[in-house]
């Protein structure tokens, strides 16, 4: 049965117009927010955690619209999975920072770094056409999920990796052979793989693994932000030179964060509030998220 709906909604999804996928994964993220579930839950009480500045009212409607950015990352992941090169890059509207990037692809590998923000599944797809490129992977315990993600991701020629220790030998071969890696780092990493680093003025447990690879590989470290415009995606990549001189790994990750904070705090309604990102605390041994 799961295996039979996954593939009528990866048909649906993939066959709409990107417009109208959208509005539909904008209808689901309102159910999503009206029926107060743990998605809706959780970003109420990230927002509440990274903005106690603002009024509730702004709160209340930032986490119903980032509610409904979550619900287009749903319908726009199969979008991006289903359809073929030429038709989803007819949606690129621009490129910010690429002469940069093939620039320092010349010289060394390139650590791409980025949040869970706006169309970030669309980049393992375009770093694909421009390079040789790896990435880490988490499977889903759906295996006809897992088939459609790994196809999607790797359509145009992105290699995956499981995230344990050979995971991380590729990723260092990958660098070293001047590849793009890309590593979404801000989410939890396992235990006793990361450290404490502020992020919206709180300490969130971050992994280590992107300051390892640079001081292992001497490569060159850019962050990346795919932004879901009305008619498309407007892509960046920003060179971040200063984090390879960084002595230490707590102040690579601390300007790491403040890095990603900036970007977000730019388009704060398309990052996934939804994450629990602040799931380990520094203060004991309680459950932030208890629902």
């Amino acid at each position: 049965m799961k295996a039979l709906l996954l593939s009528i909604f990866f048909k649906i999804f993939s066959s709409l117009s990107l417009r109208a996928n959208r509005k539909v994964g904008a209808a689901l993220g309102t159910i999503i927010y009206f029926l107060n579930n743990r998605l809706k839950k959780t970003t109420e009480k990230n927002i509440n955690f990274c903005f106690p500045e603002l009024s509730q009212k702004i709160k209340q409607n930032l986490i119903k619209q980032s509610l409904k950015q979550t619900g287009m990352v749903a319908t726009e992941s199969f979008w991006i999975w289903g359809n073929p090169p030429d038709k989803i890059n007819r949606h690129i509207e621009s490129v910010a920072g690429i002469k940069d990037l093939t620039k320092a692809l010349k010289e060394s590998g390139v650590l791409l770094l980025g949040p869970h923000l706006g169309s970030w599944e669309l980049i393992t797809f375009y770093c694909g056409q421009l390079a040789p490129c790896s990435a880490f992977y988490k499977s889903p315990n759906v295996p006809e999920l897992d088939k459609i993600i790994r196809q999607g991701r790797s359509q145009t020629g992105a290699r995956l990796y499981s995230g344990d220790l050979a995971a991380v030998k590729q990723a260092l071969s990958c660098l070293k052979n001047s590849e793009i890696f890309i590593f979404l780092s801000d989410q939890e990493p396992a235990k006793g793989q990361g450290l404490f680093s502020p992020f919206f003025q709180l300490p969130a447990l971050t992994p280590t693994l992107p300051y390892r690879l640079v001081q292992k590989t001497q490569c060159k470290v850019f962050q990346f932000a795919i932004e879901r415009t009305t008619k498309g995606f407007k892509i960046s990549f920003i060179p971040l030179d200063y984090l390879n001189s960084k002595a230490s790994t707590q102040q690579f990750l601390d300007d790491m964060n403040a890095s990603f904070e900036k970007l977000i705090k730019a388009n704060p309604e398309q990052y996934e509030w939804s994450y629990k990102r602040f799931k380990t605390p520094s203060d004991g041994d309680y459950d932030v998220y208890p629902f």
